[in-house]
């Protein structure tokens, strides 16, 4: 079971043992890491991964994780550690000399030092609570997320494409995206211009583009549209 640090309503992961977990089910996230002298650093970014909602929420639906409040587990470890060993670093690291007082770093996971983790365990509805937003539509992308996820596709954003996200058959380090997803509502209206600049520009990136929309007969989850522009690119 998987540890996912919640600080304050994002999902970031420092452990690259974790990373490396998330990688292998299928979960890609964004690393956001930099250099704190290189505050421009836009190229070759390090851990923190942060995860999305989607990706957050989809492995503890799935078995895969649990969220584990980071500050009350700070709290719980300044609270029970001695000076001595938060100095030496043998529970927790001080992020700068010994009289310093910024943020203290947990080396290990709750339960790899002995407390129970069940104590900090953070559900999925206040998870959800503690977003400041969430995005229109957030239950039918969830859906279509989810949906992917089950083809064993690996899921990343898909803004820079103008869908909402970017499909992989594989691993992205290993394989091209094929799909660029573009959520719609059940009665929302598809305009002609759309259909015709999302294809071309599906093409062009050697891409299809795909709209999925929610259907409410239970035997069907989805329905699923592919558009792609013959002779073009």
């Amino acid at each position: 079971m998987i540890h996912l640090p919640l600080i304050h309503n994002r999902v970031l992961i420092f452990s690259i043992d974790d990373v490396r977990k998330l990688r292998k089910i299928g979960i890609v996230g964004v690393l956001v890491g930099t250099l704190p002298k290189a505050p421009q650093q836009n190229v070759f970014l390090g851990v923190p991964l942060q995860l999305s909602i989607y990706e957050v929420l989809w492995l503890i639906d799935n078995g895969h994780a649990i969220l584990i409040d980071n500050k009350a587990f700070h709290d719980q470890l300044t609270e029970e550690s001695t000076p001595a060993q938060m100095n030496e670093g043998s529970i927790v690291r001080l992020a700068g000399s010994s009289n310093s007082h910024y943020v203290i770093t947990p080396n290990e996971l709750p339960n790899e030092i002995g407390l129970d983790a069940s104590k900090f365990v953070v559900s999925r509805e206040e998870f959800l609570a503690r977003q400041t937003t969430i995005e229109d539509r957030f239950a039918e992308k969830y859906e279509a997320f989810s949906k992917l996820r089950s083809i064993d596709h690996y899921i990343m954003p898909g803004l820079r494409f103008g869908g909402t996200f970017v499909s992989y058959p594989g691993d992205p380090l290993r394989f091209h995206s094929h799909l660029i997803v573009k959520c719609v509502g059940q009665k929302e209206d598809v305009k002609l211009i759309d259909l015709v600049t999302g294809g071309r520009l599906a093409t062009a990136v050697k891409k299809a583009w795909v709209l999925m929309s929610p259907l409410e007969e239970k035997e069907h989850s989805e329905k699923t549209f592919s558009i792609e522009w013959a002779g073009f690119g």
